[in-house]
Order: structure tokens, then sequence, then C-alpha cells
């Protein structure tokens, strides 16, 4: 009963840090203009091999000048 009832009460705990966590932290998602990335992928499926190969190109273009 006392396992069942920390737990409960972790649970709580841990959604009301989520709930009250600072809204800066969403602030990060703004600085992506900076920085372009362009990906490519490519999936080979090989039933025969029991795999599927996945290939990704990535081209990156940093714009902030040092």
């Amino acid at each position: 009963m006392r396992r069942r009832l920390a737990g409960l009460l972790l649970a709580v705990v841990a959604v009301s840090a989520w709930q009250i966590s600072p809204a800066a932290v969403r602030d990060v998602l703004a600085a992506a203009p900076d920085l372009t990335i362009v990906t490519d992928a490519t999936y080979d499926v090989q039933p025969a091999s029991h795999r599927i190969r996945v290939t990704v190109d990535m081209v990156l273009v940093n714009h902030l000048v040092d």
C-alpha cells in the first residue's frame, strides 16, 4: 500500500512540475532561421536479408557570421 501511495505521489509531483515549468524553454525554437537543414531520406527494404537500409543525405547551412 505504501509503495502504491509513493508512486502516486511521485506521479502527481512530476505532472505538477511539468505544468509549472518555465515557458522560456520554448523560446529556443525561434533560433531555427539561423541554420538551414535540407534532408533527403531513402529507404531500401530487403526482405530476403531481413533488413531495411536507410540512407539520409543532409545539407546544413549556417547563416551566422562570426
